[in-house]
């Protein structure tokens, strides 16, 4: 736009000066037309080449930034939570065979929760903290699983206090907050899959 004002001004001037000196020569009128002229197609030029660099860079960006996602959550998933599954799954695995039908005696439960559920489940939870997703997307989707996973473990705490005082009130809250968290997991599992399809990614990232 500079550019522009400049070359406006100068022929504004050269069209007083024609006027105010009639008897100029011709050929200096026709230099001073010939340079206007040409430094008109120099400013054309210029103003056709910007807008179509920035026009290719702002695409460039846009497909660099979805590229980056689908890599990102690829990585996130192969990389980071695969490997974590083993130790999620031992922990879940001890609990499971400790409550529910399995269920034998609140001693057998107290030493399964201390000795090997919640060791295992704090050193998981604390590798899981670790993983540094690079693009928003995947940062949001991995807030879910921690949230989820730290509620888990909280539940489990508490019901170490709940075994200890013998208090039906605290088991219960402690069951709570572990079914708070497994559903914050739930919903990281459903958003997951909604990402691997959004972008198209074609893998075995069905279920964790």
């Amino acid at each position: 736009m500079l550019l522009f004002c400049v070359i406006g001004m100068s022929f504004i001037i050269g069209c007083s000066n024609n006027s105010a000196t009639p008897d100029d020569p011709t050929d200096e009128t026709t230099t001073d037309v010939e340079e206007e002229k040409q430094n008109e197609k120099e400013a054309e030029t210029e103003t056709d080449i910007d807008p179509i660099e920035e026009e290719e860079v702002t695409e460039e960006e846009t497909s660099t930034e979805t590229d980056g996602v689908k890599e990102d959550l690829y990585a996130y998933y192969h990389e980071g939570i695969v490997p974590l599954g083993p130790l999620e799954a031992e922990a879940l695995g001890i609990y499971d065979s400790v409550t529910g039908d399995n269920y034998v005696d609140d001693e057998t439960l107290y030493y399964a929760l201390v000795d090997a559920v919640i060791p295992i489940y704090r050193k998981f939870t604390n590798e899981l903290q670790q993983l540094r997703p690079e693009t928003k997307e995947v940062r949001d989707l991995h807030r879910l699983y921690i949230d989820g996973a730290q509620l888990q473990l909280n539940g489990m705490l508490k019901m170490i206090t709940a075994l200890e005082e013998q208090s039906y009130d605290l088991m219960g809250e402690a069951n709570n907050v572990m079914y708070e968290g497994y559903q914050l997991i739930m919903d990281f599992q459903y958003e997951l899959q909604d990402l691997v399809d959004e972008h198209g990614i074609e893998s075995d990232m069905n279920q964790l």
